[in-house]
């Protein structure tokens, strides 16, 4: 059989299993040998299986990992059986992030906008794949003129990236020129926030970014870099 018809069959297997979701959780069932995930969402709980010993995670799309603290209600580790279970979560969309370590990789799925509503059941699948490193610039296109002897101008102005409803952000000092790394990035479609802080007199800081972040498994491989571009204003 090829290569082709095998991927399909497991396809076509993996759809069937999952319509059986709670049926086989509740009696202990689970793919310990797939290197996937099975979510189903159904009256207010989210549950599945994975691998085990696997984190699972679900983020509120409006999570922001300026400030917000991952409540331990939201987030379980698969057990051995490889099933996990999280109840009584509000309606809404969420994102559901989960990863482990494996022979020295670290492998990790990113399931994007689960509905979670009273009376609906949904069921979402994803494969676990190593993650990639996103490179880029941040370009501050304007400097503020400052007295000479502030010999230390930079160290308080301060870029933050992040994606919104992840766990995913990185600081950068504010430089004219600042290159950044992001690792640990799953596949899929972010979208980005970038915040200025700074403890100087200055407004009307104008960021100039895409408002989404496509990331594909080979990203790394395409030789593209994330730009951020800041124009500061003036004091």
């Amino acid at each position: 059989m090829s290569r082709y018809c095998l991927e399909r069959l497991f396809v076509v297997c993996l759809f069937f299993l999952s319509l059986h979701c709670a049926d086989n959780i509740a009696g202990g069932g689970g793919s310990q040998t797939t290197n996937s995930i099975t979510v189903c969402a159904n009256n207010r709980i989210v549950d599945g299986w994975a691998v085990p010993g696997a984190i699972v995670q679900l983020y509120d799309t409006g999570f922001s990992p300026l400030g917000d603290i991952l409540p331990d209600s939201l987030q379980t580790i698969v057990n051995q059986t490889g099933s996990f279970s999280l109840g009584a979560i509000d309606p809404g969309r969420y994102n559901l992030y989960s990863f482990y370590d494996s022979t020295g990789k670290h492998l990790s799925v990113f399931i994007q906008s689960l509905e979670i509503l009273d009376s609906q059941s949904s069921t979402y699948c994803g494969m676990y794949s190593e993650p990639v490193r996103i490179s880029g610039y941040i370009i501050q296109e304007k400097k503020i003129e400052v007295p000479s002897s502030d010999t230390n101008v930079n160290s308080d102005k301060m870029c933050i990236l992040y994606f919104k409803g992840t766990p995913f952000r990185v600081e950068q000092q504010l430089l004219e020129h600042q290159s950044f790394t992001l690792d640990n990035v799953p596949a899929g479609t972010f979208t980005l926030g970038v915040e200025i802080f700074s403890d100087q007199a200055v407004s009307n800081w104008t960021i100039v970014a895409p408002d989404t972040v496509i990331i594909e498994n080979e990203y790394y491989n395409k030789n593209q870099d994330l730009v951020i571009r800041v124009v500061p204003g003036t004091e």
